[in-house]
Formats: structure tokens, sequence, C-alpha cells
């Protein structure tokens, strides 16, 4: 698990922990105690080039004093750091780092006698020549447990942000998602196999697409991909009627599109979270270093996401990605409203777009799933050596975003694959910037302004 530095250092651990209000105050909390308080802990080690495994640590509870009115201000920090190996030839391979979880999560107690702490049991694996250890449960009403305690989710305060500074493997993942509202994100070297992993951003929704159906009501479904069928073997085959898969594993958005017309356009649920977590596929992109510890995290609330980097199409010059949600809330009026945020270290950003210089802004298009496009300009704001941005306000069914940088920048000396390249040298004075233009795009009864140095209305509007 993933503990608290303090007590557990040089592993993967919370450094610190803060709440920004909604009226722009910082909280910082302090680490209260482990939880469960007797859970055994073993040490790990994690090398530089990512074997091993992160130590076994409980999680912490962390007080938030003065993070909003009531008297419950306690936050569970929770997560993990997995290694695996593979058996080849009756012969295991090293382990090493492979998946990584982490959440924030607002807590209420609820005490009763009658609460039991969960337990460790060893357990033969059928027709294999090792044991599990396996945790056993019985408390499916807490979100946590221990004796005579049982944990329940709380509200988190409204318009909060919340700042984690994580102890992290640099072999975790090149490539980050999560449930984060407007996410920052800074990463540096902290020693040869740990980063220090800087989040800030605010809790964000989790738009839940199910439903509950009868067997015989559907017809023998047909998905797109390999990896999208085998979510749901399971189900499929009568050993499992429940099936909950994970909004960005490998397949998602082909499953989600095969089960659209049994699913509805209506939410099962929606709740907050405030999730971080690393993609479970191979990023697509060759820019996406493994072993260069964390280079981009993006954040959405859609139901199903492309868990790794945005792909790069080289015929229109955007980075695209692909979400998918219902259209409406529970109650089946409220639109959904999506939102996307993108952080990326500069590095990673110049070698996928293939320049040595960046621009101030960006354009973000969104196609909806009927053709409608819809095009905005935001700034890209540079902390440091990462860059964000964020767009929202769109709905669903099935939008696609692409980024596209705004200003013209210097192209790169080399295939934008290899990675960022080395600035060109040159003994004139470097130009003086274009000047920004604004100008009014109309559409019906809707208004644009656009601005940039060469800025054009988007397809459908004209010039006012």
């Amino acid at each position: 698990g993933i503990g608290n530095c303090a007590a557990n250092p040089n592993t993967a651990c919370v450094e610190s922990f803060s709440i920004t209000t909604s009226d722009g105050k910082e909280v910082i909390a302090k680490p209260l105690s482990k939880f469960p308080k007797d859970a055994k802990e073993f040490s790990g080690k994690v090398n530089s080039d990512g074997s091993g495994y992160a130590a076994g640590l409980a999680s912490w509870i962390w007080r938030a004093e003065g993070d909003g009115p009531g008297s419950e201000h306690d936050y569970l920090l929770t997560g993990y750091v997995q290694s695996g190996g593979q058996n080849r030839n009756q012969s295991w391979d090293d382990l090493h780092v492979i998946q990584f979880f982490f959440e924030v999560v607002p807590i209420v107690r609820e005490s009763s006698s009658l609460v039991k702490a969960p337990e460790k049991i060893s357990q033969k694996r059928v027709g294999k020549n090792y044991s599990e250890v396996m945790s056993t449960n019985y408390e499916s009403a807490c979100f946590a447990n221990d004796t005579g305690i049982c944990l329940h989710r709380r509200d988190f305060p409204t318009k909060s942000r919340l700042k984690v500074t994580l102890q992290l493997p640099k072999f975790i993942s090149g490539w980050l998602n999560g449930r984060l509202n407007k996410p920052t994100v800074t990463s540096a070297p902290l020693s040869p196999s740990y980063d220090r992993v800087v989040v800030d951003a605010g809790p964000e929704q989790n738009i839940f697409a199910g439903n509950w159906m009868k067997k015989s009501s559907l017809p023998k479904l047909t998905f797109k991909t390999d990896a999208a069928a085998r979510m749901f073997t399971g189900l499929t085959n009568g050993d499992n009627p429940m099936s909950l898969r994970d909004s960005g594993e490998d397949g998602a958005l082909d499953a989600y599109e095969t089960w659209a017309p049994y699913l509805g356009e209506k939410a099962f649920a929606i709740n907050e979270t405030w999730t971080l977590s690393n993609a479970r596929v191979d990023n697509p992109s060759s820019c996406v270093k493994k072993g260069a510890g964390v280079q981009g995290v993006v954040a959405t609330n859609a139901s199903a996401y492309e868990a790794t980097a945005p792909t790069y199409d080289k015929s229109t010059g955007t980075l695209n990605y692909k979400v998918a949600a219902p259209h409406f809330a529970p109650d089946g009026k409220t639109e959904n409203i999506g939102t996307y945020g993108l952080s990326m270290s500069t590095s990673l950003i110049k070698c996928m777009y293939g320049v040595d210089q960046l621009p101030t802004s960006a354009s973000i298009s969104i196609t909806a799933s009927d053709g409608k496009e819809r095009v905005s300009t935001v700034a890209l704001q540079q902390v440091g050596n990462w860059v964000h941005l964020s767009a929202d306000n769109f709905t669903f069914s099935s939008p696609t975003l692409k980024i596209k940088l705004n200003q013209s920048a210097a192209p790169a000396s080399d295939n934008s694959s290899a990675g960022s390249s080395a600035p060109t040298k040159s003994a004139a004075p470097a130009a003086a910037a274009a000047p920004k233009i604004s100008i009014t795009c109309v559409k019906g009864k809707v208004i644009k302004k656009v601005i940039g140095t060469a800025p054009k209305c988007p397809a459908g509007f004209k010039k006012k």
C-alpha cells in the first residue's frame, strides 16, 4: 500500500496533503493514524531498472482541520503499487512494478462492536504449485473498516482543490489518468528509483454507465476487439451475472460502443472522486519513455476513455482523444457536462508535435457524435517544465477532442517520434512575435470571439 512518508520513507508514500477551500484558504492536513491500526506491513525495494517491489504499507487517515463546516475533517489516503512477474518454464521472472492506484476519500466514522477487521488468508491456487495470500472482508457496507470502526464516504468540501505530494517509483508508467478536475501536475527526480509527483486538482464526477437487464433480452454481442470481449467473458459465459469494469482499461471504448444501445442515455449513478492511476496498456507514442518517470496526466469524468497519451494525427496536426458517457444524468433530464484536463511535460508535448518551442495557446476542437464541431481557444499554462490545459462544457455521448497548437512553432530538426530535439542555433536575432488579432464569429444567435495571429472562424460560423 501507499503509506505516510514521515513514518516510512524511501518507498511509495504520501509526503504532504492539503486542501484549498472555496475562499482560497489552504488548509495543511496532518497524518493522524494508519488504518487499520494493526495492519501488518513489510519492507520493499524498487531498483533503478524498475525491478523489485514497493513496501506493503497501511493507508493513513489525515486530518484537515478547517476544511469546511461540520465536525468531520478526516480523509483516508489509500492506494497501492503492484509488482508482478511471469512463471516461465517453472522459473519466475524478476518482479517489476506494473500498476499503481491512489485515492483521497473524505470519511465519516461509524462505531459498532459488530464490525470486524479484514483478515488475510493463504489459499492454494487450483492446479498450480503455489498459494495466494488474499484479503477477506465481510463488511461490504463499509468503504474501509477496522475492529469496531466502519468508514463511509462523505462529500468533498464544495469547490475545493486537493494538493497531494507523492513519492512514486519511476517505472509505474510514463502516463497517468484520473478523476481530477483541472489538474496541474509536476514531477521531479528524487532518487535513481523514485520521483516526487505533485498533483493539484479538484475532485471530479465519476459517471457510471450501467443497467440491469434480463440476459434473455440480450442478443449475442460482437465486440470490435479481443480486449473488449475479454472484459465480459464471465458475463457472457454465465460465470458472473454482474460485471464492473475500469473506465480506462484496454478495450473500454470499444466495449462501451457495443453496450451503448442497451445501457441507454441515462447514467446509472454519479459520484465525486479524486483518483490517480497508471495506464494499463502500452502507449502508442514512442515519445512516452518507459522508466523516465511521470510525463503526463489526463483527467476526465467520462464513463469510458483512452487511458494512454493522446494520439498525434499528422494530417490535421492535432492530438486526438476519445471519451464516451451517457448523455443524461440518472434523472434522465439533466445533461452530463464533460470535462477534460491535460498535464504534460514540455519535453513530451514538444516530441509529440515535433516542435522546439511551445506557443502560448492551443485550439481545442470538440466533435460530437452527431458530427457537430465546437472550437475554443485555451491558454497553455506552463509551470516549470510542465504544460497544462483543460476543456469543459461539452456534452456526450462519444465526442472526439482534438488539440492543436495555435501559433506556428519552429519544426523539430528530426522525426518527432524519436524524442524532443535540441534547440537549433542561429546567429540572427529572434524575430518579434506576431501580434494577436481578435475577430468575432457568428452562427445564428451564437457569437464566438477567436484570438490568434491568423484567426479563422470555426466551421459553420461567419466573420462579423
